[in-house]
């Protein structure tokens, strides 16, 4: 299988640390000395990538080129069991030089693809370790499921970082996958701080929820809301951020709960939670919240057909409903992941808007379609 034109040249001989970091060495020498642009080998972190799923190499690789535009690193990219394999353990390697040539410099970040089957699996973590920048940050990308068959290695992995990144929107077993996550976040002997893309994607919708209780006019309904309904369009990113969002909306308004559907306030009054699959939507993410306070308050959130756009609207009973339509855009996955790699500190509200999403799972709530 010919992989030289994505994952670089192909490292030949015995693998390990050394060998790889001379084929590294090289690649610059060659490029310092066939290049008429001055370059800077610079890296702000140590990248590991682990791609659980095979079939998303492609769209990782997307993302990793954009990325390495505003956050030069090292990056590894770790494939199990990808299919085709030459051989048990096989490694690529390349120097990636971005810029603008006009002003005169590139700067360059390297990459390190490592795949393995069978028992050398087993060397991954050791071979990363080795391979990691020292006195630099690092993180951990994980692309798919977690795997109980890579537990010991998920582990290990993130024994090694200072930030954990998922995607929930890629889970395929959600109910092992977020429950996964929570237990990484939680285990005081890995320092490492978790966060997930999908609940990155969230950022415009929770803001625009929560501007409608920052106007001291409706200030107290956030108190007395007792149903909630999210509308989603059929496919696993979308579900996964019905759960996250009701997670926060939970875990910030110090609900309870009881059983799937249902949750109790701090007062003891019951909030029902309807969560609606839209199934004739082709389009990704939530695309309606609704929130009813009583009978004479509520507020929505409605995105366009045009993904560009939202409706905002309050109602209060005698009076006229304010409505406005909002710019709403989704980024990137690579702008999601360099807006991630700003921060270095835990994220309390997606933890606990995590926990709150697994319970939900764990009641019921985890039939997420296949698409």
């Amino acid at each position: 299988m010919d992989k030289s034109s994505r994952f670089g040249t192909r490292l030949e001989g015995p693998v390990s640390s050394d060998a790889i970091e001379e084929a590294l060495s090289v690649a610059w020498g060659l490029g310092r000395a066939e290049g008429s642009i001055p370059s800077v080998r610079a890296s702000v972190l140590s990248l590991i990538v682990f791609v659980a799923d095979a079939r998303a190499v492609d769209q990782v690789f997307d993302a990793l080129d954009s990325l390495s535009r505003q956050h030069p690193s090292r990056t590894i990219v770790l494939i199990p069991d990808l299919p085709d394999a030459p051989d048990d353990q096989c490694v690529w390697y390349s120097a990636e030089c971005v810029g603008n040539a006009g002003q005169g410099q590139l700067v360059c970040s390297e990459r390190v693809v490592i795949a393995a089957r069978g028992h050398a699996v087993r060397y991954l973590a050791p071979l990363t370790d080795q391979l990691m920048l020292a006195d630099l940050p690092a993180a951990l990308w994980w692309v798919g499921d977690f795997s109980p068959q890579y537990d010991a290695l998920s582990e290990r992995l993130a024994e090694m970082v200072d930030r954990l990144f998922v995607d929930s929107g890629d889970f395929r077993v959600p109910n092992l996958s977020f429950a996964r996550v929570n237990w990484i976040g939680r285990q005081g002997h890995l320092a490492c701080a978790v966060s997930d893309l999908n609940w990155t994607r969230l950022i415009p919708l929770r803001e625009l929820v929560a501007q409608f209780f920052s106007a001291p006019a409706y200030r107290r309904q956030v108190t007395r809301l007792d149903r909630i309904h999210l509308q989603y369009a059929d496919n696993r990113l979308s579900e996964a951020q019905s759960l996250l969002l009701l997670g926060w909306l939970a875990s910030r308004l110090d609900w309870r709960l009881e059983e799937a559907g249902r949750f109790s306030r701090p007062d003891g009054k019951i909030v029902s939670v309807r969560l609606e699959r839209d199934a004739a939507s082709d389009q990704l993410g939530l695309r309606r919240v609704a929130l009813v306070a009583g009978d004479e308050t509520s507020f929505l959130v409605a995105r366009q057909d045009d993904d560009l756009h939202a409706l905002t609207e309050v109602d209060v009973a005698g009076s006229p409903p304010l409505r406005r339509i909002v710019r709403f855009e989704t980024p990137e996955r690579g702008a999601l992941l360099a807006t991630e790699l700003m921060f270095f500190g835990r994220d309390r509200i997606y933890e606990d808007a995590l926990s709150v999403a697994v319970a939900l799972i764990r009641s019921g709530r985890h039939n997420v379609p296949r698409r």
